[in-house]
């Protein structure tokens, strides 16, 4: 169940990661390396099959086979997940199958790092009694977008991003640390994710410039380009030099709010510009009081609000 990772931001010495599910009801179209891999070896015939998730047989036993195995590399850190969702929206058999798979490894002192373009089932955990079974434990989303039109596109059956987004603030609010994946993020400005609201600026980086806007209560930001479609999204006249300055706006953004920032490699073409950790924990936890004492972040959007505070009644 358990193996190492060839992502960069989630391969150090002691970090794991698992899939406990295959298949993903989402249905990305960006297209998903998941789905393509998953059917370059068999284990799914279709799209349609894979949007139809299904657990793997016995992933608790394997799970807790391989926490109880002894290691030349002892395990530190679980990664939920790469080539699945932890969270699946509107899951709820695999969203408790995820629940019991944190409370095993955090049971033998190991902490979790979840991705997700879903929903923390909040009405089975409403206190976070789950997921706040290791201290270290952390909450991502994948967030590339605040147009829900584009979001419909290419996300189909995902959480929409307001709702992602006032889950990872509510973690924040209750002391989990929190992150999110801008990856796969399109060469686009906000005009281009949505070409018929006219009050949109067509500055290209303005797109990105929203999402980070409402990152800044988070611990971590991973950046990564678009890949594996030729056909990418994109209203900007040269892509590579809009990578290398969006990825250079997400670093100095990152300085101004204390956030630690990673740019995946490949996403600019500068080697020396590949910096992972551009800040450090430390300097992100000097800004923490200046963050708290800060408006609520889902005060600022309505439709963010709205979402929050559905969380809340459940």
């Amino acid at each position: 169940m358990l193996y190492k990772s060839k992502v960069e931001y989630m391969s150090g010495e002691g970090v794991y990661t698992m899939n406990h599910i295959l298949g993903c009801s989402h249905g990305c179209l960006y297209p998903c390396y998941a789905f393509t891999s998953a059917k370059r070896y068999g284990q799914v015939d279709s799209y349609a099959e894979w949007c139809r998730p299904v657990a793997v047989g016995n992933a608790l036993a394997l799970l807790e086979r391989d926490l109880s195995a002894k290691r030349k590399e002892p395990v530190e850190r679980v990664h939920l997940c790469f080539t699945t969702d932890p969270f699946m929206y509107q899951k709820d058999d695999l969203c408790e199958l995820t629940l019991q798979c944190i409370e095993l490894i955090n049971s033998y002192g190991v902490p979790v790092t979840t991705l997700t373009k879903g929903m923390y089932p909040f009405e089975w955990d409403p206190d976070l009694l789950i997921f706040k079974g290791h201290p270290d434990n952390e909450y991502g989303i994948t967030f590339t977008t605040v147009s829900e039109a584009f979001r419909k596109d290419w996300e189909p059956h995902a959480a929409p991003w307001y709702e992602r987004f006032a889950a990872c603030e509510l973690m924040h609010l209750r002391g989990v640390k929190t992150w999110a994946s801008l990856e796969p993020f399109p060469a686009l400005s906000r005009r281009g994710t949505d070409p018929t609201d006219k009050e949109l600026s067509d500055d290209p980086l303005s797109a990105l410039q929203a999402v980070l806007a409402n990152c800044v209560h988070m611990d971590r930001v991973v950046f990564g380009r678009w890949n594996y479609n030729p056909t990418m999204p994109s209203d900007v006249d040269d892509v590579k030099e809009w990578y290398a300055m969006a990825a250079e706006r997400v670093r100095k953004w990152g300085e101004t709010f204390g956030v630690e920032t990673i740019i995946k490699n490949g996403t600019e073409d500068d080697p020396k510009g590949r910096q992972n950790a551009k800040k450090s924990r430390e300097t992100a936890l000097k800004r923490t009081s200046e963050k708290s004492g800060r408006k609520s972040l889902f005060e600022r959007g309505k439709r963010g609000a709205e979402a929050a505070a559905r969380i809340l009644e459940k």
